[in-house]
């Protein structure tokens, strides 16, 4: 029998496992098989001299690195944190993923920082998956990176933020992403709310009650259906009052199963029968349990919204004040804070008018890193006017964080500042400054953005063809086609998104295409098939399924149907 073969049954009668995969190829991955579970010593160092783990993870074949990993994730062995950062940096996405996963399972000490770097992924599935881990382990500065995830341009990234907020008990980040524009985000929102039964979930609940999606209003029902009956009831009967056929359906055989009555309602009837019959439940559950007008719970969040904004203002002036301060370490300190304060609604108009005062001799990076930061959801003139003054800044972290904030606050004479940054010197700033003038909307003369259509950099290339398809310039969306055949997946990614920011029907047969491609590429391409095909057209099925296999079905049947495919299968 030749020796592979020997050494597997040995393996099997030792009671490993011998599930196929693609690392069998040499003895690495075997030999650490046959480490027992919990063989591994506390003392890492001693573990890391174990040459069964460390050739597996040394080895050039990838699949053997992952599963190496693995192993580790079972308790055999144990891999120092410097390697384990490394593995986290693998340049292949197996490895990322199988690390990312094994730190979630095994919460190594110290392991924050690296979930935290994997946020940033180039892959999105290593993105996703660090996204969960950090859910999962908690604490304040997980909690940090999870609320900056819910800006993120992808709506996967910010849906997984969201579900990571609810397992680590970020319920106020939770509930401000119902105004996400993302139904799917939106969605995650109505299934969190199942555990939370406080005034601002209740006010939560009654909005998206209403949501234009038939899918969340769903999910709000079935998770406010956990709530005790007196707190869900007024969600469950205006509900009934919606002119989706499914959402009615669903009110009236939930709180059917709490509240026998609700059996009467014609969810079948006319307009008029079903709005004579909601009238009499009301008045009978407002008799028999009492029942809390959706209009209140809305107030009493708005009122406690209120409370909290004069709080965050009064704090936030006295902040800018030291801002004067000729101590760089205060300076920094109240920036830092001002961004805390700012965190959910903006520092408040009182210090925003005192900003650009306060900034106006300021060279530090870090200070107006932190300032751009509180001031990031403000388009208000003051705040303009300070992005305009970053824009000149010596750092190009904080210039390009300028142009971010002028394409989140577009406006046409945004153009002045903006041309002369696609020069830059720096490809982050000049692609920052290409994507705020094609949000614009309108750009006398695009010749400056055609010219970097030209440029050495591909991602500047797309950012330039993207903003110039948005401006309408033919140009752009045919240097867009051109770049889906890039050889840089990374790229062909980029496209793929860009195609959604900038929805033209023609792009369909491209990202039908993009669907066949690398799974990160096609999870873009399905991000943006909705905008550029749409939503709630006769024929289109709403939401789509569920599953990516699914999903990629349903696009390219669609789109063929649409007659989108220009004769291609």
């Amino acid at each position: 029998m030749p020796a592979a073969g020997c050494l597997l049954i040995g393996l099997a009668a030792a009671g490993c496992s011998l599930q196929p995969t693609a690392a069998w190829h040499g003895l690495a991955v075997p030999a650490i098989a046959m480490l027992p579970p919990g063989e591994a010593s506390s003392d890492a160092a001693r573990a890391n001299e174990d040459p069964r783990l460390s050739d597996a993870l040394k080895s050039p074949d990838a699949a053997v690195r992952a599963d190496g990993v693995k192993a580790w994730a079972e308790g055999r062995g144990e891999i120092s944190s410097a390697v384990l950062a490394q593995l986290a940096r693998d340049p292949d996405l197996r490895v990322r993923m199988a690390t990312i996963q094994a730190v979630a399972r095994r919460r190594p000490a110290g392991c924050e920082p690296l979930l935290i770097a994997a946020v940033g992924d180039r892959d999105v599935q290593v993105r996703l998956a660090a996204i969960a881990a950090l859910g999962e382990l908690g604490g304040a500065q997980a909690q940090a990176v999870l609320r900056q995830s819910l800006a993120d341009r992808g709506e996967m990234i910010r849906k997984a933020a969201v579900s990571a907020l609810a397992a680590s008990g970020g319920e106020d980040s939770v509930i401000r992403a119902k105004d996400d524009p993302s139904w799917r985000v939106r969605l995650e929102v109505a299934r969190a709310l199942a555990q939370y039964r406080d005034r601002q979930a209740a006010a939560a609940a009654v909005q998206l009650s209403s949501d234009p999606s038939p899918a969340v209003q769903q999910q709000v029902l079935a998770s406010v259906g956990q709530w005790p009956l007196r707190q869900s009831g007024a969600i469950f009967l205006e509900a009934l009052g919606k002119e989706t056929y499914q959402t009615r359906r669903a009110a009236a055989q939930q709180l059917a199963a709490l509240w026998a009555p609700a059996a009467e309602f014609p969810v079948d009837g006319n307009p008029q029968q079903r709005a004579e019959a909601l009238a009499r439940l009301q008045e009978r559950f407002r008799r028999e349990i009492g029942l809390v007008d959706p209009g209140v719970l809305a107030e009493a969040g708005q009122r406690a919204d209120a409370g909290r904004d004069a709080r965050v203002s009064t704090e936030a002036v006295a902040e800018v004040e030291r801002l004067a301060s000729d101590d760089v370490r205060v300076r920094r300190r109240a920036a830092e804070r001002l961004a805390e304060l700012a965190r959910d609604r903006g520092p408040g108009r009182p210090a925003t008018l005192r900003l650009a005062e306060a900034m106006a001799r300021e060279v530090d990076p870090l200070v107006w890193r932190s300032v751009l930061t509180a001031v990031e959801s403000d388009g208000s003139e003051p705040v303009i006017r300070l992005a305009y003054m970053a824009i000149g800044h010596p750092a190009a972290e904080v210039r390009r964080r300028a142009c971010e904030h002028l394409a989140a606050h577009p406006s046409p004479r945004h153009a002045e500042v903006l041309l002369p940054a696609l020069e830059d010197a720096n490809p982050a700033v000049a692609i920052a400054a290409a994507r705020a003038l094609g949000a614009t909307g309108r750009l006398e003369g695009t010749e400056p953005l055609k010219r970097l259509l030209g440029s050495g950099n591909e991602t500047l290339r797309v950012e330039a063809a993207t903003s110039l398809a948005q401006l309408k310039d033919p140009s752009g969306a045919a240097a867009l086609e051109r770049l889906a055949y890039s050889r840089d997946p990374s790229v062909r990614r980029q496209v793929a998104i860009a195609m959604g920011r900038a929805p033209d029907p023609t792009f369909a047969p491209t990202l039908v295409r993009l669907l066949d491609d690398q799974y990160a590429i096609r999870l873009a391409a399905l991000e943006s098939l909705p905008n550029v095909i749409g939503h709630g057209e006769p024929g289109l099925e709403s939401p789509p399924p569920a599953s990516v296999a699914d999903q990629v079905e349903f696009w390219k049947k669609t789109a063929r149907q649409r007659g989108l495919l220009g004769g291609r299968p």
